[in-house]
């Protein structure tokens, strides 16, 4: 097979995948990022998917998915657009639609196929579906690495790092599993992310169910909550993050009833605004991943406000509400951090999405596929 060269000479694609991207006629915006960071066709492609799917282009998504999953720009891309296939067929209307997700699913769970990253999406997915055995397997593959350090060499890593263990231990005890280690470590951790939820004023039910899952398993063990808080800060300059106190900081976006008026004034000018609230808050997530990566021991939370807010803000301030260091000043010493409206990122996966879209994190800006 050959390989198609992208415009700017940065690298190659399968020439296939880029037929089926051209007779699809994806956006003019998504062959630019394609032909500028080649490195990151997989992601681009893969959220290509999600805004034909949310566009209610089934079909499009649908062949866009098995072209990637034919001819991936990397292994991982492969297994992902699997993942999203299986999601897809599963909610569609063909008769055989389930039969072939769990062919897909079957073939994921070959030995030696899946990797870290995909294993993890794969295992909440089985989970919510039911199939616990075939979901540890996933969170044991997503966690090996983890495994193989000693609890004592783990209790030190920023919990963020530590996430997979919370869903292999909740998964084994859903199968009255007797905890080993690498568990109790987890149920440790379950329990310092509840109780700084609750300092922080967040009482909802992480698992979106009012039982807790270890309870459900004859064990006592708390609900976990998916939060991103760690120890001190040890970092002095976190640029477009506000901090509100030693351990959290807060990051304001527009609500989506307030988007296109934010659009309309001038306040979005960035280029993923342009294609609409779905891209503007994938964009943002992406930053908010950034940033996770650069200072994992910060704990982050968002809040989604109104025009009016930081116009008001912008005014007693005497500064323009359309620059950005006006946003960001409104961060540090505008928001209220009792604001009921703040919400801890990244939420549990299975929550509603930060960005108001009422879906699931995990099928909105929590995918993989921003990775």
């Amino acid at each position: 097979m050959t390989d198609q060269a992208h415009p700017s000479g940065a690298g190659t694609l399968p020439a296939a995948l880029m037929s089926t991207v051209h007779r699809i006629g994806l956006p003019d915006q998504v062959l630019r990022e394609l032909a500028e960071q080649p490195e990151e066709a997989g992601n681009i492609l893969l959220d290509a998917v999600y805004h034909l799917r949310m566009a209610e282009r089934p079909d499009l998504s649908l062949r866009l998915l098995e072209a990637l999953r034919e001819n991936p720009p990397a292994p991982e891309d492969e297994q992902y657009a699997s993942i999203e296939l299986a999601w897809h067929l599963r909610e569609s209307e063909e008769a055989d639609g389930r039969a072939r997700a769990e062919r897909v699913i079957e073939d994921l769970l070959r030995p030696g196929r899946l990797g870290e990253g995909p294993a993890g999406m794969l295992a909440e997915d089985l989970e919510e579906t039911g199939h616990r055995k075939e979901a540890l397997l996933c969170h044991n593959i997503a966690s090996r690495e983890l495994l193989l350090d000693s609890v004592d060499e783990l209790a030190g890593l920023p919990a963020r790092m530590l996430h997979p263990l919370i869903g292999r231990a909740r998964v084994r005890a859903d199968l009255g599993l007797v905890p080993d280690d690498h568990d109790l470590l987890a149920q440790g951790l379950s329990q310092r992310l509840m109780e700084e939820a609750a300092a922080e004023g967040t009482d909802e039910d992480p698992f979106g169910t009012d039982e807790d899952p270890f309870d459900r398993a004859g064990t006592d063990w708390e609900q976990h909550l998916f939060d991103p808080a760690a120890g001190a800060l040890g970092r002095d300059e976190e640029p477009a993050f506000s901090r509100t106190g030693p351990e959290r900081r807060i990051r304001v976006f527009y609500s989506r009833q307030d988007f296109d008026t934010a659009r309309a004034r001038g306040l979005l000018t960035d280029r993923a605004a342009d294609q609409g609230p779905d891209a503007h808050y994938r964009d943002a997530e992406r930053e908010l991943r950034e940033h996770a990566r650069q200072y994992p021991e910060t704990a982050v939370s968002v809040l989604l406000c109104g025009v009016d807010e930081l116009l008001a803000f912008a005014e007693t301030h005497g500064t323009d509400p359309a620059d950005e260091h006006t946003r960001h000043t409104w961060e540090r010493i505008g928001v209220d951090p009792e604001d009921p409206r703040l919400h801890i990122w990244p939420p549990e996966r299975n929550r509603p999405c930060w960005c108001g879209s009422a879906r699931k994190y995990k099928k909105c800006c929590g995918s993989p596929a921003l990775r």
